[in-house]
């Protein structure tokens, strides 16, 4: 698997939850830019779909070990949480777009593993 981490988290939207697989990757993983998290299996939310055609900017929150992503416009939510021990984090805004694999790729965003262990 190289530098990049295989995770599990759930997908909280307003159709309800569903748990899917990901990869974090850390800043210069694979040429990786910013440490970010591609989610395999999203195609069905309004996340991926709003992301589709060019990517967008949108707020995010960290909030009990997940984040928090939202739409303002929209008044959409979507909560990301990792299942297991570790715990996301992100700053006030992430990019989101669809990668040329069908990825859904959200960062900046962090991953901390047991007891604070990056």
């Amino acid at each position: 698997m190289g530098c990049k981490k295989e995770l599990w988290v759930r997908l909280v939207t307003d159709n309800g939850s569903r748990v899917l697989r990901a990869f974090y990757h850390p800043r210069g993983c694979m040429r990786a830019r910013q440490d970010h998290l591609d989610i395999d299996g999203a195609s069905a939310t309004w996340l991926w779909e709003l992301a589709r055609p060019r990517g967008l900017v949108l707020t995010c929150i960290a909030r009990g070990g997940g984040v928090v992503v939202e739409e303002p416009l929209l008044g959409l939510r979507a909560v990301i949480h990792p299942v297991g021990d570790e715990a996301l984090f992100c700053r006030d805004k992430v990019y989101v777009m669809v990668t040329r694999s069908g990825l859904l790729y959200i960062g900046p965003v962090g991953l901390v593993g047991k007891r604070g262990e990056l």
